[in-house]
Order: C-alpha cells, then sequence, then structure tokens
C-alpha cells in the first residue's frame, strides 16, 4: 500500500490525477499500522532498530519536502497549491511509520509504571473515551471557531504575535467544551446500550 501511494503521488504530481486513489491506499495503510501496534508487532525490535526507523522516516520526509513536490505541512492550508491531506499523500504514510516506532519505543515504557491517584484515573478516563474524543474534536473546534466569529477582533486577532499568545487560552477553551461534549455522549451512550446478563458466559 506505501508503494501504491507513491506511484498515485507520482501519477498525481505529473498530471495524470487518481490522486483521490490514496484515500484509500494512505488511509488503510495507516490503520494497518494501528493493527500492528495493537499486536505489539515492533516490540521485538530493539530500542536503536526503532530509532533508525525514526531517524530514516524524518530524512525521508525531508527529501520529500526538499527534492521533490511535496508540501512541508502534514495538513492543509489555504495558502498552500497541495495539500498532503486533500487528498493524503505518502508523506501522510511515511509520518504514520514514525508515529508507531515512536509509539512502540514509549509503549514499552509506559506498561512499567503503576497508574496511582489521580493520574491514573485521568489515564484511565481518556483511555476509554479516545475514540469519542476522536470523532468529536473537530466539529468541537469548528463550533468554537464558528461562534468566534461572532468577536473576531478579540477571538480571532490578525496579529500574529497576539494570535499565537492567546492559542493557549483558545486550546483550553476548546478542550473543556470537548470535555463536555464527551461527557454527553458518554451518557448517551451508556443510556442507549442494551443491558449485558450480570452472569458471566460459560
Amino acid at each position: 500500500m506505501l508503494a501504491a501511494s507513491l506511484t498515485i503521488d507520482a501519477l498525481r504530481f505529473t498530471g495524470s490525477g487518481y490522486a483521490e486513489w490514496n484515500l484509500l491506499f494512505v488511509w488503510l495503510f495507516c490503520h494497518q499500522l494501528g493493527v500492528l501496534h495493537a499486536r505489539r508487532t515492533l516490540h521485538p525490535v530493539p530500542d536503536a532498530g526503532l530509532l533508525a526507523i525514526v531517524a530514516i522516516g524524518i530524512a525521508a520526509l525531508v527529501a520529500m519536502v526538499l527534492a521533490g513536490p511535496y508540501p512541508p505541512t502534514m495538513y492543509g492550508v489555504a495558502a498552500a497549491a497541495v495539500s498532503n491531506l486533500a487528498p493524503p499523500t505518502a508523506a501522510i504514510s511515511i509520518l504514520a511509520v514514525i508515529q508507531l516506532a515512536v509509539f512502540t519505543f514509549a509503549d514499552r515504557r509506559m506498561r512499567t509504571w503503576e497508574r496511582r491517584g489521580s493520574a491514573g484515573r485521568v489515564i484511565d478516563y481518556v483511555s476509554a473515551r479516545l475514540m469519542t474524543i476522536y470523532l468529536w474534536h473537530i466539529p468541537v473546534i469548528a463550533a468554537v471557531t464558528g461562534a468566534a466569529l461572532s468577536a473576531p477582533a478579540l477571538l480571532l486577532p490578525r496579529d500574529p504575535h497576539t494570535w499565537w499568545l492567546t492559542r493557549p487560552l483558545w486550546v483550553l477553551g476548546c478542550g473543556i467544551v470537548l470535555l463536555g461534549v464527551v461527557r454527553l455522549m458518554t451518557s448517551l451512550a451508556s443510556f442507549w446500550r442494551p443491558p449485558c446478563s450480570a452472569r458471566p458466559a460459560q
């Protein structure tokens, strides 16, 4: 699938089209990397091997940007002629490989932690709701941004310096709204979930 996405990119950047096929190849490739992570496929690889994967992946991305037609951002921006997300390019696949190596490296160490106290409760709470957070974080950001348009001079300043200074408050505000939405969706999911038998299966 990685080779297929690179082939589609070559066709795309030479003007032959077919770019939409990477909606299949890139995202399915990333999905399969998630399966490999869940199966702990890279755990036998030593730390040096994981760091080598990260280094090779970063070098590949740098080459794709400096020597190739790929944009330097992994998300779409209005001013960019080419987007790595719409439709996705093989750069996203390479980034996903880097992330898999980093997650595996971190996972080895986190598994030895003892989740106690408030930190453990936060980790358990977030872990149980990761899919809900993933599904709702974009709608929440869109809704908060839409609401901010009612006072753009205050909430969406044009001055870059002021914009960056207000980003921590912006992220905090979106996080608070997202927390409320996640709690609401969790309550609704619990309400609609069919009751389970209290007797364990034999």
